[in-house]
């Protein structure tokens, strides 16, 4: 299993997690339907019975996937994905389970692969997607493309989730040695947690990230 490193688990508290609370924006049982047939009838070269028990056993996946049952949904995709190959939706559905189970190169090379097709969702979705695919790159330490995609979420976020991507942006930065640029995404994490309380101890935060721009500047 892959963690987190000691680093990130002190300065993070908490923050690593909490996009989660962020749901996609789910298909409606119609579009649901037709998702499934432009998704895998193309594809299909097994029976007419393989076709029926596949077109069921993705309707399951979506239905745990929207309850949340990340596991169970993340089984099915696999093997979906697979043998016919799924759409983009899909994938990234598929990214989040693996998410989930904390399976952080197999996000990372999920996302890596259809984040340009991403762009056609709402921004809530986008920022559900680019969120799990920098937390991964951050738990593998990979900095750079974190940052990548922490950019990426800043881009179609509600304005009061900003603090927080700035300032594990700003983590990122010191990890690659760019203080310049973690200084700056430190001071604009301040500024929008002053504006934006988020109530989750945000007066200790900005004091933590005061110490950090200190020891920048010595």
């Amino acid at each position: 299993m892959n963690t987190a490193p000691t680093f990130f688990r002190v300065l993070l508290n908490g923050f690593s997690q909490s996009f989660i609370s962020l749901q996609p924006i789910f298909l409606t049982m119609k579009q649901f339907i037709l998702f499934i047939l432009l998704s895998l009838l193309p594809a299909m070269s097994s029976s007419a019975q393989d076709t029926a028990e596949d077109k069921e056993r993705l309707s399951r996946a979506v239905e745990y996937f929207n309850t949340e049952k990340y596991h169970e949904a993340g089984l099915i995709f696999r093997e979906l994905n697979k043998k016919y190959e799924l759409n983009t939706r899909f994938k990234a559905y598929l990214g989040i389970c693996e998410y989930h189970d904390w399976n952080y190169p197999a996000v990372t090379e999920i996302f890596d692969s259809i984040h340009k097709d991403l762009i056609v969702y709402a921004p809530r979705e986008q920022n559900v997607y680019y969120n799990a695919a920098a937390e991964s790159h951050l738990n593998m330490e990979n900095y750079h493309d974190a940052i990548r995609y922490y950019k990426m979420a800043m881009n179609v976020c509600a304005e009061q989730e900003k603090a927080d991507l700035n300032y594990k942006t700003g983590i990122c930065y010191l990890q690659t040695k760019n203080n310049g640029m973690a200084k700056i995404s430190f001071i604009k994490a301040i500024a929008l947690y002053r504006k934006y309380p988020t109530g989750r101890d945000d007066k200790n935060r900005i004091k933590q990230i005061r110490k950090m721009l200190r020891g920048l500047t010595n």
